[in-house]
């Protein structure tokens, strides 16, 4: 399946981000905008860009900072205004060639937490049409070690780059032992964050505290076996949240797109939607920059 990469540089060297841009190979009705989760990269959402792609959809997506193939210290959260830069650059860029198009951010795990908090501290330059929110972090499922959480509130301020384990089990992100293989062989897969994560923990309680505030249309869907982010605190959202759905897969894991049942979830994805968004195509006129690599 044919995309294209650019690297971006929104706010100059130190904001390096790496772009995928998969064009629809019909007149688009929307953006899709992939963010992923911690210690991942956006190459990861290959099929799930082409799921969305079939539907009728151009899909962009980026390596936050700290990830893939983006600038950054392994693991290291630069902040959610940071996030945000990265997000309005990667949308603008993608609207160079399909236009002004109604954008979907779709964010899976942190990526969910990412989106929620740069759209309710009002960081992004287009407000999206709706939100696809894929095992969101609002609070962890499991608890932490104690004392790298007292570490990390006790030295974040002073050394926000002290690396730590961030504890997550690859095992728990599908029952599909071929998603866990590739995962553990994949270079550009970490393991790690920094002590400023506190910050993303905090990001994910206020998000929630703060769900009344989220009017846009979101489709929220959870694993209820997922080992990795609360579904208790997925429902908390969802019970306030005023245009929220709320879809719980029973028996799966937490990468909901990498379950064996991923068609399912990508299409009830797609039909919500195609309901949510109700647009008339556009024509699609992607022209690549000289900086654009395509990718076949």
């Amino acid at each position: 399946m044919l995309y294209f990469e650019k690297m971006l540089k929104p706010n100059g060297e130190n904001s390096r981000t790496l772009m995928r841009f998969w064009p629809s190979q019909t007149p688009p009705r929307g953006l899709v905008c992939l963010v992923h989760g911690l210690g991942e990269h956006c190459g990861r959402y290959q099929h799930v860009a082409g799921f969305f792609n079939r539907a009728g959809y151009a899909v962009a997506a980026l390596d936050l900072l700290g990830h893939g193939a983006s600038v950054g210290r392994r693991g290291h959260f630069y902040g959610y205004p940071a996030v945000a830069t990265q997000i309005n650059a990667v949308v603008a860029e993608a609207a160079k060639s399909v236009g002004d198009l109604p954008v979907v951010l779709y964010g899976h795990s942190m990526g969910g937490n990412m989106v929620l908090n740069v759209l309710l501290r009002g960081l992004l330059q287009k407000e999206p049409e709706a939100l696809v929110l894929s095992g969101p972090l609002f609070e962890p499922a499991f608890e932490p070690p104690t004392w790298k959480v007292l570490l990390g509130k006790a030295v974040y301020r002073i050394w926000p780059t002290l690396s730590l384990a961030n504890e997550l089990d690859p095992a728990g992100l599908s029952r599909d032992e071929q998603v866990v293989a590739d995962y553990l062989k994949d270079e550009w897969v970490h393991g790690l964050i920094t002590a400023k994560f506190v910050e993303v923990l905090a990001g994910g309680l206020w998000a929630n505290h703060e769900a009344a505030r989220v009017t846009c249309p979101v489709l929220l869907m959870h694993g209820d076996q997922d080992p990795i982010t609360s579904v208790s605190a997925s429902k908390s959202f969802a019970a306030v949240a005023p245009n929220c759905h709320l879809k719980l897969w029973p028996g799966l894991r937490h990468e909901l797109h990498n379950e064996p049942e991923q068609n399912e979830v990508l299409a009830l994805a797609a039909a919500w939607l195609g309901e949510t968004l109700a647009v008339a195509p556009v024509v699609d006129a992607f022209s690549p920059s000289a900086e654009t690599k395509a990718v076949g």
